[in-house]
């Protein structure tokens, strides 16, 4: 009897020590996060990279001190394209993109914006930022869909990482 008190007070003691992270899926506050969703192993995912982000690693990783945002809408323009709204360190831009959500392939058309003057190294990083939106190939979100990445071909060996920041 003594020892099935002991046995029983560890087990209700382990129960209790369990964080609910532990017991439970990771939740996010992405809500184009799917926790039933299949394409990514059973573990959950996102297939389409909808919502507004802020760009927090231009080159490989590196981070950059410009205010980079992208907003991916689901919605389509009158030619059947999604659009993509942002805003860099100096204007407004804006482009079109299609997609095979399931493959998580992106073709980026269309880049465009305002023409706001600022100095030569702005403009010249908006410039370059616009020309690698243009050559998006795919995207992965990754971290509960807390973390955009957007892949330029695979010869350039390029990606922009963005963070959510709403859906």
């Amino acid at each position: 009897m003594y020892y099935r008190l002991i046995i029983t007070a560890f087990f209700i003691y382990g129960v209790m020590a369990c964080k609910s992270s532990d017991m439970m899926p990771q939740q996010s506050n992405n809500p184009n996060w799917d926790m039933n969703n299949l394409s990514n192993g059973g573990k959950g995912g996102i297939v389409a990279p909808f919502g507004t982000w802020k760009m927090v690693a231009y080159e490989n990783n590196i981070t950059t001190s410009y205010d980079v945002s992208i907003e991916i809408k689901n919605e389509k323009n009158e030619t059947g394209q999604y659009i993509i709204n942002g805003k860099g360190p100096l204007n407004f831009y804006f482009a079109f993109f299609t997609s095979e959500f399931e493959k998580r392939t992106m073709v980026v058309t269309g880049v465009g914006g305002t023409k706001i003057k600022g100095s030569a190294e702005e403009v010249a990083f908006e410039e370059d930022y616009w020309n690698r939106l243009s050559k998006v190939e795919r995207y992965e979100v990754l971290n509960n869909g807390q973390t955009l990445v957007l892949h330029l071909p695979e010869k350039e060996n390029k990606k922009i990482t963005y963070k959510f920041i709403k859906g």
